[in-house]
């Protein structure tokens, strides 16, 4: 009787993630393929955020998640202006609400500014 597979779903044999390429040699450019937008760290943050719940917290510890390779400041800032907001500075709800909107939308538009100079970097030609 032939044993099962601890876990059947884990292949066997991991194939590489990247080509081998010998010392010495360089890939041609027509060998590299390059990184879709969907692939980098910032825009698939830009699409969670864009269409998710908003949640400042959580929003906070994904940006500082990309770690220090990237220039998250004016995030976090915009993030903490979100924050700062509270409804007994305002007269009415709806004004609060307003100021939160667009807060939130500031966050979004800075987030895509990371976004759209991380898919500048990221090209390869």
């Amino acid at each position: 009787m032939a044993k099962e597979p601890l876990y059947p779903h884990v292949p066997k044999r991991r194939e590489p993630l990247f080509p081998h390429v010998p010392a010495g040699q360089q890939l041609e450019k027509d060998r590299i393929q390059p990184i879709s937008p969907e692939e980098l760290p910032v825009a698939r943050l830009l699409e969670k955020w864009s269409k998710r719940v908003r949640n400042s917290m959580l929003a906070l510890r994904d940006i500082e998640a990309l770690g220090p390779d990237y220039d998250t400041e004016d995030c976090k800032d915009a993030l903490q202006e979100y924050r700062d907001i509270v409804r007994p500075d305002y007269d009415n709800q709806e004004e609060y609400q307003e100021a939160r909107d667009e807060a939130w939308d500031n966050f979004i538009e800075t987030l895509q500014t990371l976004a759209d100079e991380e898919g500048a970097e990221a090209a390869p030609y």
